[in-house]
């Protein structure tokens, strides 16, 4: 299936990214006059960004990408990492995990050691989705060990 028209998802994006990267609002219809002539106009003689093509929706978030600063770059990052700091149900599944592993190991697996060799990171700061990856590492080494 060939969509034409851009998406809700697309227009959010273009109006966070142009927001983050400190573009204007007539800035941002330059930049989409340049890479959608051929959009329909509205009244006012504007492109109207909503009726713009899904292909050009595509360049134009590329396009903008392109624009931001690297301080905008690691503002979005710095940003999106504190929404998704570990929970504690994961911190507790994961502490009884290795509880579990560690039981009759010689050389315990240690929260932060594990963290900071995968992900360079202390335990308190990892991500949910590294949560996650970590949940499933500690799982895969009870199986080796024959304790799940």
């Amino acid at each position: 299936m060939i969509m034409d028209k851009i998406n809700d998802k697309q227009l959010k994006k273009i109006w966070a990214m142009a927001r983050k990267a400190g573009i204007s609002r007539d800035d941002l219809y330059v930049i989409v006059e340049s890479i959608a002539p051929d959009a329909p106009k509205k009244e006012n003689g504007e492109i109207s960004l909503s009726q713009i093509r899904y292909g050009q929706a595509w360049r134009l978030i590329d396009t903008l990408h392109r624009k931001m600063t690297p301080a905008a770059i690691e503002r979005i990052s710095k940003k999106s990492e504190i929404l998704t700091i570990i929970t504690p149900a994961q911190k507790e599944y994961i502490n009884d995990l290795i509880e579990y592993v560690n039981e009759g190991r010689e050389f315990p697996i240690l929260a932060d050691r594990f963290c900071l060799k995968n992900y360079g990171k202390e335990f308190a700061t990892i991500s949910r989705h590294q949560a996650a990856a970590m949940i499933e590492a500690l799982k895969a080494i009870l199986q080796r060990s024959n304790k799940l």
